[in-house]
């Protein structure tokens, strides 16, 4: 079952939409990822992968805080990806009723029973969680997560890579991250 939603999040990934997605991702002055109950996961992951990318991409709502602060900064020229599965916050509606106002590029990743909600952003990925147990998969968000940002490092070439690279080289000098490297 999860070998089949990552197929057809993919699938509808392939082609325009992936490409118009990534595109604005890596135009956009900043990035807000939204993110509440399962999809905080997911959003949290997509923050970190398109921070290493390129700069501005920020993860809201931050522990106690609400979202109306966040979202009264961003504008044209920004994007807000709002990640949603089902049971959702009650606000969902009145969140997504809200971002057109802002002026900003809106992306809903969710799964089909956000179908109502699609109407208010300019882009919709459906991404589906169906499991063959009594819990929901995330595979196919988190592998969209992932050809999302692989599509915006490739989308800024270079100045991508660069980023990437002084990520990279900022985590050895601090060492931030575990190489595997038993000999330290």
């Amino acid at each position: 079952m999860e070998l089949e939603n990552i197929r057809r999040v993919s699938e509808q990934l392939e082609g325009g939409r992936l490409a118009e997605l990534s595109e604005a991702i890596a135009k956009a002055g900043n990035v807000l990822i939204v993110g509440f109950r399962t999809g905080y996961p997911v959003a949290m992951r997509l923050r970190e992968s398109l921070a290493q990318v390129r700069p501005r991409v920020l993860l809201a709502p931050q522990p106690g805080q609400s979202l109306g602060e966040e979202l009264v900064h961003v504008g044209t020229g920004d994007v807000v990806i709002v990640i949603g599965f089902r049971r959702r916050v009650s606000g969902f509606g009145d969140i997504m009723r809200f971002l057109p106002r802002t002026g900003a590029k809106t992306v809903l990743i969710a799964d089909s029973t956000a179908r109502r909600y699609a109407q208010f952003a300019d882009i919709w990925v459906d991404c589906p969680i169906d499991s063959v147990g009594a819990f929901d998969s995330y595979a196919a968000a988190m592998s969209a997560a992932t050809q999302i940002t692989d599509a915006v490092l490739e989308h800024l070439h270079s100045q991508g890579e660069r980023s990437v690279m002084r990520v990279a080289e900022a985590y050895e000098q601090l060492r931030e991250i575990d190489n595997g490297d038993l000999s330290r």
